[in-house]
């Protein structure tokens, strides 16, 4: 817009119009709008109406209202404004502005929540599960002492063992073990090979109770005998050398 600026002066004593200056006008001067939002209540005393409207609204853009829950609300737009009751409690609003941008349709998502009726208190934090005690280490078993050890095997003169059972009675690596763990009496070595039909009168004291105190647990032979700390228990035979010693030294709680 131009405008036409014309100045009445007195020069020398004479008056009348001076030459007139063509301008160009100043813009119009417009408010800056500030960003859209919800405008409404946050808290609404039950039975009265909700009013919400978008402030700062471009011009040509529509509102589309949307509450939740809705299943309990009655809500009526009403030029763009939204008029609704609800029963009490806690809502959430969402307010859809589309407008039209130089031929691209924009959307912008407004929020906002309201209470109606009193303020529902917050939740409870959950408590954190206290994690459980630490439980003490479980006591290593310690072994038991060994007071005595002895071993009896019993076997009939003429049986038929097998080469196995043969090495186990009369070998050389069994033999050692014995000589090595059990526990003497009366100076001599604290295991015997034993005939179940054998006479033992000549034996030790010790031996012939062991003997004595096995004979009537015993239901086949061969079989071997195992006193620990003064308790007696009867088991098989064993295949081999490694094996016999190896169930011996579990006794022992050896590996």
């Amino acid at each position: 817009m131009l405008v036409l600026v014309c100045l009445w002066a007195s020069v020398a004593g004479m008056a009348g119009p001076l030459p007139c200056e063509v301008r160009a006008a100043d813009p119009p001067k417009v408010a800056a709008a500030g960003d859209p939002s919800i405008d409404g209540p946050t808290q609404v005393a039950p039975y009265k109406l909700v009013r919400l409207e978008v402030t700062n609204l471009p011009d040509g853009a529509v509102v589309f209202w949307d509450v939740s829950p809705e299943a309990v609300v009655d809500i009526e737009e009403v030029n763009g404004r939204a008029i609704l009751t609800a029963p009490a409690g806690s809502y959430a609003v969402k307010a859809r502005v589309v407008r039209n941008d130089a031929g691209k349709l924009r959307s912008q998502t407004l929020r906002h929540r309201f209470v109606i009726g009193e303020q529902p208190p917050e939740p409870a934090p959950t408590p954190t599960p206290k994690p459980p005690e630490p439980k003490p280490p479980e006591p290593t078993p310690q072994p038991v002492p060994v007071t005595s050890f002895r071993v009896l095997f019993i076997v009939e003169r003429m049986a038929n063992l097998t080469p196995g059972q043969n090495a186990v009675v009369h070998g050389a690596v069994v033999e050692r073990f014995l000589d090595d763990r059990t526990t003497r009496t009366d100076n001599t070595r604290g295991w015997r090979r034993i005939d179940p039909h054998a006479n033992t009168d000549g034996d030790t004291p010790t031996m012939n109770a062991l003997w004595a105190s096995v004979k009537p647990s015993i239901t086949a032979v061969p079989c071997v005998a195992v006193e620990l700390n003064g308790k007696v228990e009867v088991i098989p035979l064993e295949e081999t050398p490694a094996k016999m010693v190896a169930k011996l030294r579990s006794y022992l709680g050896e590996k």
